[in-house]
This record gives C-alpha cells, sequence and structure tokens, in this order.
C-alpha cells in the first residue's frame, strides 16, 4: 500500500489571519485554511485581541491562592522586550512575598489590596500605579477584600524570564 501526500503551499494576506490563544488561525472566505501549533506572530505584525481571549491559568506560586494570570503580551505572541500580564486575586486570595529579576510596571483595574513588602504598609485600589524594582521581595493581600483585585503587570522579558 503506498500513501501520497499533496502539499500545496497558499499565500494569504496578514488581513486574513486571527490570532486566538497564542496560535495563528488563517481564515479566508470564512473558512480555516491553516492552522500551525505554536508558531509565533511576525515581528511586523500589530494586532488587537480581547484579553478574555488569552487563556487564563491559575498562578503556581507557593502560597498563592484564587489567583489567576493571563498572559496577554509575551514571546509567543510577538513581544521582544516587555511582556503584559492581566492578573486577577479573588477575594480570600493572596500572592506572598516572592523576589525575582524582573521589575514590575503595574496598573490597577478594579478592587483594592495590601501591597507587601517594602517598609511601610501600603495599600493599592483602582487606578493606582506600583512600581516594583528588580530583586525586591514583594506581594499583594486580598484576603479581607470583598471585590476582585485585577491589575495589568508589564515586566521586561530578560533572558532567564518565565515568559510565554
Amino acid at each position: 500500500m503506498e500513501l501520497k501526500i499533496k502539499l500545496s503551499v497558499l499565500f494569504v494576506p496578514p488581513s486574513h489571519y486571527r490570532y486566538v490563544h497564542n496560535r495563528i488561525l488563517i481564515f479566508s472566505l470564512g473558512k480555516i485554511l491553516l492552522s500551525p501549533k505554536g508558531l509565533r506572530r511576525s515581528d511586523h505584525t500589530m494586532y488587537v485581541i480581547n484579553y478574555k481571549e488569552r487563556g487564563e491559568t491559575p498562578v503556581e506560586l507557593a502560597g498563592s491562592k484564587n489567583m489567576t494570570v493571563r498572559w496577554l503580551i509575551g514571546l509567543n505572541t510577538g513581544a521582544k522586550t516587555y511582556a503584559m500580564r492581566h492578573f486577577e486575586i479573588k477575594p480570600g486570595g493572596i500572592i506572598p512575598l516572592h523576589t525575582h529579576k524582573e521589575e514590575h510596571e503595574i496598573f490597577v483595574l478594579e478592587g483594592e489590596a495590601a501591597v507587601l513588602g517594602g517598609e511601610e504598609s501600603m495599600v493599592a485600589k483602582k487606578d493606582d500605579v506600583v512600581f516594583v524594582p528588580s530583586n525586591l521581595s514583594h506581594g499583594y493581600d486580598n484576603t479581607k477584600g470583598k471585590k476582585s483585585f485585577r491589575f495589568i503587570c508589564c515586566i521586561p522579558l530578560l533572558p532567564t524570564s518565565d515568559t510565554q
């Protein structure tokens, strides 16, 4: 028995691309023509995507509770310099003190939480900006909160980063 495979190459313009969960689906006239797993975006592709289209995963940091992350922009979606993440700490949740090389630039979207670390007690709330320098022990406590603490966190893509 002989198996023959016919392979065709088709150029589809970028205007027909649709990006979903770090994969590229190419649409043309409503049909999926190609769905390569794990293919990264071109360096020259600009895109707009709803944050809810990015996969939401539980944070696996030891001691964290009721917390999820969505990697909005990272290595797998075309970034070379910075990553953007969306975090949600539900009421009763916490990110315990931890340290790493990446500095953090944070914008709070909703709720409020105690900011752990540093020399004084602080609370971050909606519309606040938080800066966390490299290698500073930090965390966020929403164990007493009545609503979710949601924020955008941008970090540099360092060679040793666990960046998606």
